[in-house]
């Protein structure tokens, strides 16, 4: 084919060195930048550089790099072993949510209860009160019997069920 290069079969060593010299920059570079400007140019002896700032005599490419993992702890972690964690993490938090609803309906259940019962302690009180009047006050004959247990019935009621 007219027109075409063909690649060399071998890399001068200074081009390798200078590879790997840029590579590992741009490996720091990320590493390193959080949201950082990366530039890369390449100079007039055809050596390629990478920078925060670029140079004002030769053309640039502005280089995007990525944000480091918001977690610190997933650092150093290979990507099913991330994907695993993000899902403990999310199943954690899941539970949490569910374990502090759980708890909130806990604690409103026992709120409605302690208002049922101290309604129908008041209830049992009042009751209590208008057979005592009545005892007091009078009653038809015949009711006595059944004004007594009425009022032994309430007294059990509320020493049982609000004190």
């Amino acid at each position: 084919m007219a027109g075409c290069s063909k690649p060399s079969a071998a890399v001068p060593p200074s081009s390798k060195r200078g590879l790997r010299t840029g590579l590992g920059i741009v490996f720091w570079l990320l590493a390193t930048a959080t949201q950082a400007q990366v530039y890369k140019w390449t100079d007039a002896a055809g050596q390629v550089h990478y920078g925060d700032r670029p140079p004002a005599q030769f053309p640039t490419e502005q280089i995007e790099v990525a944000a480091p993992p918001a977690d610190s702890a997933a650092t150093g972690l290979r990507p099913g072993e991330q994907k695993l964690l993000q899902e403990v993490t999310t199943e954690e938090r899941r539970l949490t949510r569910q374990r502090q609803t759980q708890a909130r309906e806990e604690t409103r259940h026992r709120q409605a209860e302690t208002a049922r019962r101290r309604t129908r302690c008041e209830s049992y009180r009042r009751r209590l009160q208008r057979l005592e009047d009545k005892l007091v006050t009078g009653y038809r004959a015949g009711e006595s019997d059944r004004l007594h247990e009425l009022r032994d019935d309430y007294q059990t009621k509320i020493r049982e069920s609000c004190d």
